[in-house]
């Protein structure tokens, strides 16, 4: 994969979706969601990373909307690493842990300018993933900081999005809507970003604005298999 290509800025680029994912939702066997990141997954800068991070809030937002389901979650994020060192972590912090059913990959504020070596650790990480673990949904998702921030495709995502692209993976971009959001007066980045390396969220707030519907889009709009209600 050498080719350059940029995709149009989006909160949510399908491709193949989840499927794997809706047929483990729609039947009863325990599902496994691993966070793959940085500190941002981690749980960085929210008052309480396993209440208010991104992370932390996809866990119960799953949890709440598929009552009858057992779910286990795995937090591989550390602070600091890119998505070179994700594609050596893989298999340590996630694979160990058996079977997993959905893994979130994020890597787009941490990674640098060196767009080759951006491409080399995704693809790393998602080789290995459908070489050792072939039944896994892999999601990449764009969180924000003032570099993601602008109305074309920032460069980290544009590199993130090529290899999406190539691999048919579903994609979605916070940053976009955080963006949109600022734009709109709806919010401030500076209410967000903590001494401007690491957002802050004020506790996910403006995730919490779209994010069930950003995952009725990935869950149900892009699926093949129709998830039942909770009861």
């Amino acid at each position: 994969m050498t080719e350059e290509k940029h995709c149009n800025h989006q909160f949510v680029v399908p491709r193949r979706g989840l499927p794997n994912t809706s047929v483990r939702l729609a039947g009863k066997e325990p599902m496994t969601v691993a966070f793959l990141g940085g500190s941002i997954t981690e749980g960085a800068g929210a008052s309480d990373a396993d209440t208010f991070s991104w992370r932390a809030l996809t866990d119960k937002y799953l949890q709440e909307r598929f009552a009858n389901h057992e779910f286990r979650f795995i937090n591989a994020g550390v602070g600091g690493t890119n998505s070179t060192l994700g594609a050596h972590r893989l298999q340590s912090h996630v694979l160990e842990y058996g079977k997993i059913d959905l893994l979130f990959v994020e890597f787009s504020v941490n990674d640098g300018n060196d767009r080759e070596e951006s491409i080399r650790g995704l693809e790393g990480i998602v080789r290995q993933c459908r070489r050792l673990s072939p039944g896994t949904d892999i999601c990449f998702l764009y969180t924000a900081a003032e570099k993601n921030l602008s109305g074309s495709n920032p460069f980290n995502i544009a590199v993130h999005e090529e290899v999406a692209e190539h691999y048919d993976l579903p994609s979605v971009n916070f940053a976009a809507r955080v963006y949109a959001q600022t734009q709109a007066g709806q919010m401030e980045w500076t209410e967000l970003a903590r001494m401007d390396i690491t957002p802050m969220m004020t506790d996910m707030r403006c995730m919490l604005l779209f994010y069930r519907n950003i995952w009725m889009q990935l869950l149900f709009l892009i699926t093949h298999i129709q998830i039942p209600e909770a009861r």
